[in-house]
């Protein structure tokens, strides 16, 4: 009687502890929900594309940091005849408040370029202080020609390849050779070739809701458009 009593008492102790930790257990294993990308915003999952030493954050870097390292910064503008002319960026000239200018670019190497968008803020300043809210880099189709010195989040562009895209930039949605991500306040894409499966076009733009659902309009010709073949576009 004694035994069995004994007995009783340790099987209730130990179904008191085993029902005092299981909820801490269970607590313990279980994994946090995946976020939501669309949440994301560009302060908090900023993609930093790096030229060289230069890394180049939308919404965040100023033209300024891109002349201090001589980046040969143009301005694509139309002339009074209508023929359309490449200029170096004057640093001084001013841009209105609350304005962008979508035109401003410069070459990497021959076959590669960045398209920029510079923005005022609430007052007038000189172009130099304007904010880069929309990157494009535009590479050739031939894998051969990409440059060696430009990351994309730290990893080189001659290593994105669309079949080790889906590891790289895991939150992103493909599509037709193509990922994409649309955050709260962002949209990121890239873009492969057929030809190569290597990336070819990379953009980022800080936008609202509306500007990322319009996808920016831009009426100006892009630098390839002058120079390369359409086989190259």
């Amino acid at each position: 009687m004694k035994k069995t009593l004994i007995k009783g008492i340790i099987i209730s102790l130990s179904a008191l502890l085993l029902a005092g930790c299981s909820p801490e257990t269970k607590e313990e294993t279980q994994s946090e929900e995946p976020s939501n990308p669309r949440e994301y915003t560009l302060a908090d999952h900023s993609i930093p594309v790096a030229i060289d030493d230069l890394e180049i954050l939308v919404g965040q870097t100023k033209l300024q940091a891109l002349l201090d390292q001589e980046l040969p910064v143009q301005i694509a503008e139309f002339t009074e005849k209508g023929s359309l002319r490449d200029r170096e960026v004057d640093p001084e000239e001013p841009l209105e408040a609350n304005t962008s200018f979508d035109n401003a670019f410069f070459w990497i190497t021959d076959a590669a370029y960045i398209h920029l968008t510079l923005e005022a803020g609430e007052q007038e300043i000189p172009i130099k202080d304007a904010l880069i809210t929309r990157l494009e880099l535009h590479l050739s189709h031939k894998a051969e020609k990409l440059p060696g010195n430009v990351k994309i989040n730290g990893i080189p562009v001659t290593d994105i390849s669309f079949d080790q895209a889906g590891e790289q930039f895991p939150d992103f949605k493909d599509k037709d050779l193509t990922l994409k991500q649309l955050g709260a306040d962002y949209s990121c894409t890239l873009k492969f070739s057929s030809k190569t499966q290597k990336l070819y076009k990379f953009s980022l733009l800080k936008a609202d809701e509306t500007d990322i659902e319009d996808e920016y309009n831009y009426y100006m010709e892009e630098p390839w458009q002058r120079i390369w073949s359409d086989e190259e576009e």
